[in-house]
């Protein structure tokens, strides 16, 4: 669409590799976590810290997989 070019678009597939509480900081930082009750808080946290157990790996890390959607226009 004027002025721009073609999009370009790139897909990128990849993870992260993290402890349970690093996992658990992650998820505490959301604002919607920062802004709940503390007693709907705690139970989140406490509920994604069950779940990360279930995943964690002999190392105990948890693989977090990520994928990033990267567009590119040029004008012209």
């Amino acid at each position: 669409m004027a002025p721009f070019g073609p999009l370009e678009a790139s897909v990128v597939s990849w993870e992260r590799r993290t402890r349970i509480d690093d996992v658990v900081a992650m998820a505490g930082s959301r604002g919607y976590l920062i802004t709940a009750e503390p007693d709907e808080r705690s139970r989140v946290l406490t509920e994604v810290r069950r779940l990360a157990s279930t995943v964690v790996e002999d190392d105990g890390l948890v693989r977090l997989p990520y994928v990033t959607h990267a567009y590119r226009a040029t004008v012209g």
